[in-house]
């Protein structure tokens, strides 16, 4: 039988664990830790960010308004 070479080599994700438990693509818990995890960078990322997109707005509006 011959190797397919579109197959994907990866055939589980590695935590980032003491224990390197892996996860199998495509698994509900693969999933459940992708979405976990775009969940937490996005909200440290607009908690960081969107407040400071408000200030610069606020100035452009107030430059505007005095020009």
């Amino acid at each position: 039988m011959k190797n397919n070479p579109f197959k994907s080599p990866l055939n589980s994700a590695e935590c980032a664990s003491i224990t390197k438990a892996t996860v199998p693509l495509g698994s509900g818990k693969y999933y459940a830790l992708c979405a976990f995890s775009g969940m937490l960078s996005c909200g440290l990322t607009h908690t960081a960010i969107v407040p400071l997109d408000l200030i610069k707005c606020r100035i452009q509006v107030s430059l505007i308004y005095y020009m």
